[in-house]
């Protein structure tokens, strides 16, 4: 999520700096250039306020029930190989015991596996419908800025803490985005 985040920030500062330095010469300089306003957006939540977003956590969450699904299925059959081993270790022989045990941690392991595939599988999923929403979200947000006379926007929060030491909350922009960003 952190390289999300600090993908959109620098998509961000590139659409505003690209905004900045498009104008002809003699325009005169940008609202937001002069101003020196600072503003700031929830990125997160303004994403999870749209309906890109909405449509991605149902998804989600079916490849998530999917996963859990097949992982409970695996867990049921470790525990019933298990308990069939402890029931007849003391009886079995050797070489079936040696067996049996080699079995339960290959199989050990593979649930192990299959949980981090899983994980690996759900985030890479995730960054790959968000890509394109945090990549016009940075040309929104350029555009509120511009709109609005602000000469910088920031994220409030990066990963799970926040990056603002300080804000007033007449500079937070969040609803500002949101509402352009779901009228385009």
């Amino acid at each position: 999520m952190r390289i999300l985040v600090l993908l959109f920030v620098t998509v961000s500062a590139a659409f505003i700096a690209q905004a900045q330095t498009a104008k002809p010469a003699s325009a005169p300089p940008a609202k937001a250039v002069a101003s020196g306003k600072v503003g700031y957006v929830d990125v997160e939540g303004v994403i999870a306020q749209l309906p890109e977003y909405k449509q991605l956590e149902v998804k989600l969450q079916e490849m998530q029930k999917k996963f859990s699904d097949d992982l409970f299925a695996r867990q049921q059959n470790f525990e019933r190989l298990y308990t069939q081993y402890v029931q007849n270790a003391r009886s079995m022989p050797d070489s079936s015991r040696v067996k049996a045990e080699n079995q339960l941690q290959q199989l050990d392991a593979e649930m192990a596996q299959f949980n981090q595939d899983a994980q690996n599988t759900f985030e890479n999923t995730r960054k790959l419908f968000l890509g394109p929403v945090y990549l016009k979200l940075g040309g929104v947000i350029r555009d509120v800025a511009i709109e609005n006379g602000y000469s910088m926007i920031l994220p409030y929060q990066v990963g799970n803490g926040e990056l603002l030491l300080h804000s007033d909350s007449k500079h937070n922009v969040s609803d500002l985005v949101v509402k352009k960003f779901t009228s385009n």
